[in-house]
Protein backbone atom coordinates (compact mmCIF):
# COMPACT_ATOMS: atom_id res chain seq x y z
CA UNK A 1 0.00 0.00 0.00
CA UNK A 2 1.30 3.72 -1.01
CA UNK A 3 1.01 7.10 1.01
CA UNK A 4 -2.36 8.52 0.00
CA UNK A 5 -3.25 12.32 -0.11
CA UNK A 6 -6.46 13.99 -0.67
CA UNK A 7 -4.54 16.47 -2.65
CA UNK A 8 -1.23 16.13 -4.51
CA UNK A 9 1.64 17.05 -1.95
CA UNK A 10 4.73 19.35 -2.22
CA UNK A 11 8.07 17.43 -1.87
CA UNK A 12 9.59 18.87 0.98
CA UNK A 13 13.14 19.34 2.36
CA UNK A 14 12.60 20.34 5.49
CA UNK A 15 12.40 17.13 7.37
CA UNK A 16 15.39 14.98 6.04
CA UNK A 17 15.89 12.31 8.74
CA UNK A 18 14.70 11.12 12.22
CA UNK A 19 16.59 11.41 14.96
CA UNK A 20 14.41 8.92 17.40
CA UNK A 21 13.82 5.75 17.53
CA UNK A 22 11.09 3.92 15.73
CA UNK A 23 10.13 3.04 18.48
CA UNK A 24 9.40 6.75 19.92
CA UNK A 25 7.86 6.82 17.00
CA UNK A 26 5.25 4.36 17.57
CA UNK A 27 5.00 5.04 21.14
CA UNK A 28 3.57 8.93 20.27
CA UNK A 29 1.41 7.26 17.84
CA UNK A 30 -0.26 5.62 20.69
CA UNK A 31 -1.11 9.06 22.18
CA UNK A 32 -4.53 9.87 21.86
CA UNK A 33 -4.89 13.66 23.07
CA UNK A 34 -2.91 16.71 22.73
CA UNK A 35 0.04 17.28 25.07
CA UNK A 36 -1.24 20.55 25.78
CA UNK A 37 -5.05 20.21 26.19
CA UNK A 38 -7.70 17.24 25.90
CA UNK A 39 -8.51 17.21 21.70
CA UNK A 40 -8.01 14.14 20.24
CA UNK A 41 -7.29 15.43 16.62
CA UNK A 42 -3.82 14.93 17.04
CA UNK A 43 -0.23 15.74 14.97
CA UNK A 44 2.75 14.62 15.97
CA UNK A 45 5.94 16.82 15.30
CA UNK A 46 8.50 14.66 13.32
CA UNK A 47 11.34 16.40 14.47
CA UNK A 48 10.95 15.70 18.30
CA UNK A 49 7.61 14.03 18.57
CA UNK A 50 5.91 16.60 20.48
CA UNK A 51 1.71 15.75 20.23
CA UNK A 52 -0.19 18.66 19.27
CA UNK A 53 -3.93 19.55 18.55
CA UNK A 54 -5.04 21.02 15.26
CA UNK A 55 -5.74 24.37 14.22
CA UNK A 56 -9.32 23.86 14.15
CA UNK A 57 -9.00 22.64 17.40
CA UNK A 58 -6.76 25.02 19.79
CA UNK A 59 -4.00 24.66 17.37
CA UNK A 60 -1.12 23.49 19.92
CA UNK A 61 0.77 21.61 16.78
CA UNK A 62 1.18 25.35 15.09
CA UNK A 63 2.01 26.61 18.18
CA UNK A 64 4.56 24.30 19.03
CA UNK A 65 5.89 24.58 15.28
CA UNK A 66 6.28 28.39 15.38
CA UNK A 67 8.06 28.09 18.93
CA UNK A 68 10.67 25.23 18.49
CA UNK A 69 10.99 25.43 14.52
CA UNK A 70 10.02 22.10 13.78
CA UNK A 71 7.54 22.71 10.37
CA UNK A 72 6.57 18.96 9.52
CA UNK A 73 4.06 17.04 11.45
CA UNK A 74 2.46 14.05 10.80
CA UNK A 75 -1.81 13.61 11.53
CA UNK A 76 -2.54 10.36 13.15
CA UNK A 77 -6.27 9.87 12.19
CA UNK A 78 -5.56 10.54 8.34
CA UNK A 79 -1.66 9.54 8.09
CA UNK A 80 -0.99 12.68 6.10
CA UNK A 81 2.03 14.80 6.54
CA UNK A 82 1.75 18.46 6.77
CA UNK A 83 4.96 21.41 6.55
CA UNK A 84 3.94 24.68 7.84
CA UNK A 85 6.90 26.22 5.91
CA UNK A 86 5.38 24.78 3.08
CA UNK A 87 2.21 25.58 4.18
CA UNK A 88 0.97 22.29 2.05
CA UNK A 89 0.47 18.25 2.40
CA UNK A 90 4.16 16.86 1.72
CA UNK A 91 6.06 14.03 0.84
CA UNK A 92 9.71 12.86 0.43
CA UNK A 93 11.75 9.61 0.99
CA UNK A 94 12.26 9.73 4.52
CA UNK A 95 8.48 10.44 5.47
CA UNK A 96 7.07 7.63 3.34
CA UNK A 97 9.46 4.90 5.35
CA UNK A 98 8.01 6.53 8.46
CA UNK A 99 4.40 5.99 6.63
CA UNK A 100 4.89 2.36 6.21
CA UNK A 101 6.15 1.97 9.66
CA UNK A 102 3.19 3.75 10.75
CA UNK A 103 0.79 1.65 8.43
CA UNK A 104 2.38 -1.62 9.74
CA UNK A 105 2.15 -1.32 13.06
CA UNK A 106 -1.47 -0.23 12.70
CA UNK A 107 -1.91 -2.90 10.93
CA UNK A 108 -0.32 -5.81 12.67
CA UNK A 109 -1.08 -4.35 16.37
CA UNK A 110 -4.44 -2.73 15.76
CA UNK A 111 -5.79 -3.95 19.40
CA UNK A 112 -2.68 -1.61 20.57
CA UNK A 113 -4.64 1.43 19.31
CA UNK A 114 -7.36 0.62 21.18
CA UNK A 115 -8.40 0.99 24.98
CA UNK A 116 -6.17 -1.78 26.32
CA UNK A 117 -8.46 -2.32 29.38
CA UNK A 118 -12.33 -2.71 29.92
CA UNK A 119 -12.11 -0.21 32.42
CA UNK A 120 -9.57 1.79 34.11
CA UNK A 121 -9.50 1.16 37.64
CA UNK A 122 -8.74 -1.79 40.02
CA UNK A 123 -10.71 -4.01 38.18
CA UNK A 124 -10.24 -3.59 34.91
CA UNK A 125 -6.57 -4.58 35.73
CA UNK A 126 -7.31 -7.50 37.35
CA UNK A 127 -9.45 -8.65 34.28
CA UNK A 128 -6.67 -8.01 31.95
CA UNK A 129 -4.47 -10.56 34.30
CA UNK A 130 -7.40 -13.24 34.26
CA UNK A 131 -8.24 -12.85 30.65
CA UNK A 132 -4.08 -12.40 29.55
CA UNK A 133 -3.28 -14.91 31.41
CA UNK A 134 -0.04 -12.15 32.39
CA UNK A 135 2.52 -14.20 33.45
CA UNK A 136 5.83 -12.21 33.71
CA UNK A 137 5.02 -9.24 36.02
CA UNK A 138 8.13 -6.45 36.89
CA UNK A 139 7.35 -4.54 39.43
CA UNK A 140 9.21 -0.60 40.09
CA UNK A 141 8.98 0.01 43.49
CA UNK A 142 10.20 3.06 45.59
CA UNK A 143 9.71 4.79 49.20
CA UNK A 144 6.20 4.74 49.06
CA UNK A 145 5.77 1.43 49.41
CA UNK A 146 7.41 1.47 52.26
CA UNK A 147 5.59 4.52 54.27
CA UNK A 148 2.68 2.08 56.27
CA UNK A 149 5.57 0.53 57.65
CA UNK A 150 6.71 3.17 59.64
CA UNK A 151 9.86 4.02 57.26
CA UNK A 152 9.27 7.88 56.50
CA UNK A 153 10.01 8.51 52.77
CA UNK A 154 12.72 11.39 52.36
CA UNK A 155 11.27 14.17 50.65
CA UNK A 156 7.77 15.05 52.88
CA UNK A 157 7.15 18.21 54.46
CA UNK A 158 7.66 17.98 58.30
CA UNK A 159 8.00 14.36 58.05
CA UNK A 160 10.66 13.31 55.46
CA UNK A 161 14.12 12.24 56.58
CA UNK A 162 15.65 15.32 54.92
CA UNK A 163 13.12 17.60 57.21
CA UNK A 164 14.52 15.81 60.15
CA UNK A 165 18.37 16.26 59.68
CA UNK A 166 17.97 20.20 59.71
CA UNK A 167 20.13 20.53 63.28
CA UNK A 168 23.32 19.02 61.10
CA UNK A 169 23.02 22.02 58.81
CA UNK A 170 23.43 20.19 56.07
CA UNK A 171 24.35 22.15 52.58
CA UNK A 172 21.33 20.40 51.20
CA UNK A 173 19.09 17.71 52.05
CA UNK A 174 20.39 15.18 49.65
CA UNK A 175 24.06 15.99 51.01
CA UNK A 176 22.96 13.47 53.85
CA UNK A 177 23.62 10.60 50.93
CA UNK A 178 26.22 12.45 48.88
CA UNK A 179 29.87 10.60 48.29
CA UNK A 180 31.14 14.77 47.80
CA UNK A 181 29.78 15.25 51.46
CA UNK A 182 29.88 11.84 53.40
CA UNK A 183 33.77 11.48 54.07
CA UNK A 184 33.52 15.32 54.94
CA UNK A 185 30.80 14.52 57.49
CA UNK A 186 29.56 10.85 58.07
CA UNK A 187 27.56 11.86 61.04
CA UNK A 188 24.07 12.37 59.25
CA UNK A 189 24.36 9.44 57.28
CA UNK A 190 24.51 7.22 60.61
CA UNK A 191 22.10 9.24 62.27
CA UNK A 192 19.79 8.22 59.81
CA UNK A 193 20.88 4.76 58.98
CA UNK A 194 20.63 4.33 63.42
CA UNK A 195 16.28 4.01 62.64
CA UNK A 196 16.13 2.93 59.37
CA UNK A 197 19.06 -0.06 59.26
CA UNK A 198 17.71 -3.48 58.40
CA UNK A 199 18.02 -6.32 60.29
CA UNK A 200 16.58 -4.80 63.80
CA UNK A 201 13.49 -6.22 63.42
CA UNK A 202 11.85 -2.52 63.76
CA UNK A 203 10.13 -2.52 60.48
CA UNK A 204 7.87 -4.79 58.89
CA UNK A 205 6.81 -5.61 55.35
CA UNK A 206 3.49 -4.02 54.30
CA UNK A 207 0.69 -5.60 52.19
CA UNK A 208 1.96 -4.19 49.07
CA UNK A 209 5.27 -5.88 49.74
CA UNK A 210 2.71 -8.94 50.58
CA UNK A 211 1.28 -8.83 47.05
CA UNK A 212 4.14 -8.97 45.34
CA UNK A 213 5.69 -12.24 47.44
CA UNK A 214 1.59 -13.23 46.18
CA UNK A 215 2.30 -12.98 42.40
CA UNK A 216 5.36 -14.70 43.31
CA UNK A 217 3.72 -18.01 44.87
CA UNK A 218 1.42 -17.37 41.94
CA UNK A 219 4.22 -18.23 39.14
CA UNK A 220 3.58 -14.39 38.20
CA UNK A 221 6.42 -12.24 39.11
CA UNK A 222 9.52 -11.82 36.68
CA UNK A 223 11.59 -9.28 38.92
CA UNK A 224 11.37 -6.40 41.40
CA UNK A 225 13.54 -3.62 40.92
CA UNK A 226 14.03 -1.61 44.09
CA UNK A 227 14.92 1.73 45.19
CA UNK A 228 14.33 1.05 48.84
CA UNK A 229 17.19 -0.12 50.70
CA UNK A 230 15.36 -1.19 53.80
CA UNK A 231 15.16 -4.72 52.67
CA UNK A 232 11.94 -5.55 52.91
CA UNK A 233 11.20 -6.96 49.54
CA UNK A 234 13.44 -10.41 51.49
CA UNK A 235 11.79 -10.07 54.49
CA UNK A 236 8.60 -10.44 52.98
CA UNK A 237 10.10 -13.84 51.20
CA UNK A 238 10.62 -12.44 47.82
CA UNK A 239 13.29 -14.73 46.80
CA UNK A 240 16.71 -12.39 46.41
CA UNK A 241 17.43 -13.51 42.72
CA UNK A 242 14.07 -11.51 42.17
CA UNK A 243 14.88 -8.44 43.28
CA UNK A 244 17.22 -6.06 42.04
CA UNK A 245 18.65 -3.50 44.58
CA UNK A 246 18.90 -0.91 41.98
CA UNK A 247 20.15 1.83 44.64
CA UNK A 248 22.19 -0.44 46.39
CA UNK A 249 22.18 -2.79 49.65
CA UNK A 250 22.98 -2.96 53.11
CA UNK A 251 23.95 -6.73 52.98
CA UNK A 252 27.25 -5.65 52.59
CA UNK A 253 30.00 -2.82 52.62
CA UNK A 254 33.53 -1.31 52.27
CA UNK A 255 36.10 1.00 53.57
CA UNK A 256 36.69 4.24 51.66
CA UNK A 257 40.01 4.57 52.24
CA UNK A 258 41.80 0.98 52.08
CA UNK A 259 38.62 -0.73 49.91
CA UNK A 260 37.92 -3.73 52.62
CA UNK A 261 34.80 -5.48 51.73
CA UNK A 262 33.09 -6.40 54.63
CA UNK A 263 30.59 -9.25 53.15
CA UNK A 264 28.26 -9.11 56.56
CA UNK A 265 26.99 -5.57 57.79
CA UNK A 266 25.05 -7.46 60.78
CA UNK A 267 27.89 -7.18 62.94
CA UNK A 268 27.75 -3.57 62.37
CA UNK A 269 24.25 -3.33 63.72
CA UNK A 270 25.10 -2.48 67.32
CA UNK A 271 27.38 0.31 66.40
CA UNK A 272 24.54 1.42 64.48
CA UNK A 273 22.22 1.55 66.90
CA UNK A 274 24.07 3.87 69.01
CA UNK A 275 24.36 6.61 65.62
CA UNK A 276 28.24 5.26 66.15
CA UNK A 277 30.22 6.13 63.15
CA UNK A 278 31.87 3.18 61.41
CA UNK A 279 35.44 2.56 60.95
CA UNK A 280 37.93 -0.32 59.34
CA UNK A 281 40.70 -1.34 61.50
CA UNK A 282 42.66 1.15 58.85
CA UNK A 283 40.80 3.78 60.22
CA UNK A 284 39.12 4.72 57.06
CA UNK A 285 35.14 5.07 57.03
CA UNK A 286 33.47 2.27 56.55
CA UNK A 287 30.62 2.59 54.56
CA UNK A 288 27.60 -0.30 53.43
CA UNK A 289 27.20 -0.66 49.51
CA UNK A 290 24.07 1.68 49.26
CA UNK A 291 24.42 4.41 45.99
CA UNK A 292 25.12 7.39 46.93
CA UNK A 293 24.62 10.80 44.84
CA UNK A 294 27.51 10.56 42.36
CA UNK A 295 28.03 7.29 43.03
CA UNK A 296 26.95 4.85 39.91
CA UNK A 297 24.41 2.34 39.93
CA UNK A 298 25.51 -1.53 41.02
CA UNK A 299 26.78 -3.56 37.94
CA UNK A 300 24.08 -5.98 38.80
CA UNK A 301 21.50 -3.17 37.62
CA UNK A 302 22.73 -2.49 34.02
CA UNK A 303 23.29 -6.40 33.67
CA UNK A 304 20.01 -7.21 34.37
CA UNK A 305 18.02 -4.61 32.18
CA UNK A 306 19.67 -6.10 29.05
CA UNK A 307 17.26 -8.84 28.37
CA UNK A 308 15.02 -9.08 31.79
CA UNK A 309 12.08 -6.79 29.99
CA UNK A 310 11.83 -8.39 26.59
CA UNK A 311 9.37 -10.72 27.64
CA UNK A 312 7.41 -8.43 30.47
CA UNK A 313 3.95 -8.69 30.06
CA UNK A 314 2.50 -6.24 32.66
CA UNK A 315 4.61 -3.22 34.57
CA UNK A 316 3.91 -2.59 38.02
CA UNK A 317 5.06 1.07 39.35
CA UNK A 318 4.51 1.27 42.56
CA UNK A 319 5.10 4.33 45.32
CA UNK A 320 8.04 5.98 43.41
CA UNK A 321 8.14 9.42 41.57
CA UNK A 322 10.10 8.32 38.76
CA UNK A 323 12.33 11.01 39.06
CA UNK A 324 15.74 9.56 40.00
CA UNK A 325 17.58 8.50 36.53
CA UNK A 326 18.56 6.39 35.23
CA UNK A 327 15.95 3.75 37.04
CA UNK A 328 13.31 6.34 35.82
CA UNK A 329 14.38 5.02 32.14
CA UNK A 330 12.97 1.48 33.20
CA UNK A 331 9.62 2.21 32.51
CA UNK A 332 10.89 2.67 28.61
CA UNK A 333 12.22 -1.14 28.75
CA UNK A 334 9.24 -2.66 28.09
CA UNK A 335 7.77 -3.48 24.83
CA UNK A 336 5.10 -0.57 23.19
CA UNK A 337 2.38 -3.10 23.46
CA UNK A 338 2.87 -3.81 27.38
CA UNK A 339 0.43 -2.41 29.86
CA UNK A 340 1.92 0.25 32.34
CA UNK A 341 0.00 0.13 36.19
CA UNK A 342 1.11 3.13 37.98
CA UNK A 343 0.04 2.71 41.91
CA UNK A 344 0.67 5.70 43.61
CA UNK A 345 -1.13 8.50 45.25
CA UNK A 346 0.03 10.44 42.54
CA UNK A 347 0.03 10.17 38.31
CA UNK A 348 3.86 9.65 37.53
CA UNK A 349 5.72 9.26 34.42
CA UNK A 350 6.73 11.74 31.87
CA UNK A 351 5.97 10.19 28.87
CA UNK A 352 3.28 8.00 30.69
CA UNK A 353 -0.28 8.80 29.23
CA UNK A 354 -3.28 8.55 31.08
CA UNK A 355 -6.15 9.10 28.78
CA UNK A 356 -7.99 5.65 29.83
CA UNK A 357 -7.38 4.77 26.12
CA UNK A 358 -4.30 3.52 25.90
CA UNK A 359 -1.76 0.72 27.92
CA UNK A 360 -1.43 3.21 30.54
CA UNK A 361 -3.42 3.19 33.71
CA UNK A 362 -3.03 4.74 37.02
CA UNK A 363 -4.72 3.34 40.07
CA UNK A 364 -4.67 6.70 42.61
CA UNK A 365 -4.57 5.79 46.54
CA UNK A 366 -2.81 4.09 49.19
CA UNK A 367 -0.24 1.24 47.75
CA UNK A 368 -1.83 -1.47 50.42
CA UNK A 369 -5.28 -0.62 49.97
CA UNK A 370 -4.85 -0.67 46.26
CA UNK A 371 -2.76 -3.71 46.36
CA UNK A 372 -5.43 -5.23 48.89
CA UNK A 373 -8.22 -4.52 46.09
CA UNK A 374 -6.38 -6.36 43.32
CA UNK A 375 -5.90 -8.83 45.53
CA UNK A 376 -9.55 -9.39 46.22
CA UNK A 377 -10.42 -9.01 42.15
CA UNK A 378 -8.34 -11.75 41.74
CA UNK A 379 -9.81 -13.91 44.38
CA UNK A 380 -6.76 -14.22 46.09
CA UNK A 381 -5.98 -14.05 49.65
CA UNK A 382 -3.93 -11.69 51.04
CA UNK A 383 -2.67 -11.79 54.49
Amino acid sequence: MSLQFSVIPKECCHFISATYSPKSFLISLRKHTCNSCNEKEIWICLHCLHIGCSRYCNGHAQKHSLKRGHPVVFNVQSMNFWCYECNSYVINNSLNVLFQLALEDHTSNFKFYQPLFETYDVKGVAKYIQKNHVKNIIALVGAGMSTTAGIPDFRSPGTGLYFNLQKYNLPYPEAVFDMNYFPSNPAPFYEVMKDMFPGQGKYFPTKCHRFLKLLNDKGILKMVYTQNIDGLESVAGIPNDKVICSHGTFRTSHCLSCHKKYPDTSVFIESIKKGEIIRCSCGGLVKPDIVFFNESLPDEFFESIKNKFDDCDMLLIIGTALVVYPFANLVDHVSINCPRVCINREKVGKMMCYDNLGRDVALLGGCDDIASDLAKYLEWELS
